[in-house]
């Protein structure tokens, strides 16, 4: 029987979260699935639990390769999918048990292209994160526009897509937010595009030690914006679409602008900000298929007492919600 779904789980240190993640996958999967495990040079157990799952479970198979970061342990995946479609899983996440079934539903339907799926987030225990096992199929899935799914998060974990839309389209090795550099081209490329209107995967967000450094260290998101420029100017995507990515990360941006400590280091952080919205015109930037909240701060954003006013905004509000997350965890 020929692979339908190809689903690739880049690992790396994850002996704490990985057997979570392989049993949810095993318990959606079926005779239509392949499931890759990507070894990414792994130095905790992470390898030996993956090459146990596969022994006992047979369309499960373990590939070693060098540490080269996620998008090179995702290319390398998509380098040996056998299926028409790509379901990517984070090592630390999981999948409703149902995955497979409505994605089979849906596809039979029609030619589908790009499979939008809802997620919820978790912290530490996914065993009552799904509770809608029960849910009739044809009742929660529907067409949706390009427009709409470029409002979306741009994560690849959040999308089934036919293979063949990766073609020319790989993540770009060492960036962060690797995701957008691939993520508007698929929906470019895209012509049939639908939604699951439930929760079908659990995005663990894990406890982590909010500094200046790692702070600063988001900023590389520019990279990932800059890389999609380029890919726009070689007419993979049309100007909405790049402009959408980029706009879309404005929070993201205010918020790590505002967690550097000191006004004077934050300085070189904001001038960043205000030269990378300054890039699109407010056209460009009203054009895109962003929610208007995005559109409004971009705006806001490129002019030098707006953004100073944003941040003494935000510092306050992103300061109580990271003591909250730190009580919470």
């Amino acid at each position: 029987m020929n692979i339908k779904y190809s689903i690739i789980v880049p690992i790396y240190n994850v002996e704490d979260y990985l057997l979570d993640c392989l049993e949810s996958i095993n318990s959606s999967m079926n005779e239509l699935c392949e499931c890759l495990l990507i070894n990414d040079g792994s130095t905790d157990e992470s390898a030996l639990m993956a090459q146990k799952f596969c022994e006992q479970h047979s369309h499960f198979r373990l590939y070693h390769k060098d540490n080269g970061g996620l998008s090179d342990a995702r290319n390398f995946g998509l380098s040996l999918a056998k299926g028409e479609y790509i379901i990517f899983v984070d090592s630390d996440d999981v999948v409703h048990c149902r995955l497979i079934e409505f994605l089979d539903y849906a596809t039979r339907q029609r030619d589908v292209d790009i499979v939008y799926l809802l997620f919820s987030k978790f912290y530490k225990y996914p065993n009552t994160l799904f509770d809608n096992n029960d849910v009739v199929l044809n009742n929660i899935i529907g067409s949706i526009s390009k427009e709409t799914l470029a409002q979306e998060p741009n994560f690849a974990w959040a999308r089934v897509v036919k293979k063949e839309l990766y073609t020319n389209n790989l993540f770009p090795k060492g960036n962060i937010y690797e995701d957008v550099v691939t993520t508007p081209i698929l929906t470019y490329r895209a012509n049939t595009i639908i939604k699951i209107n439930e929760p079908m995967y659990g995005y663990r967000k894990r406890a982590n030690s909010i500094t200046t450094g790692v702070a600063e260290k988001q900023f590389r998101m520019f990279e990932s914006v800059n890389a999609l420029e380029q890919r726009y100017h070689k007419g993979l995507l049309d100007k909405n679409l790049f402009a959408s990515a980029a706009v879309n990360l404005i929070q993201s941006a205010l918020v790590s602008l505002v967690r550097i400590k000191g006004y004077k280091k934050r300085s070189k952080y904001r001038k960043l900000i205000q030269e990378q919205y300054k890039r699109l015109t407010v056209n460009n930037i009203l054009e895109s298929y962003s929610y208007k909240k995005y559109k409004m701060l971009a705006i806001l954003s490129r002019y030098k007492l707006s953004i100073l006013l944003l941040e003494s905004l935000l510092i306050p509000i992103v300061y109580i919600y990271d003591q909250k997350n730190r009580l919470d965890h």
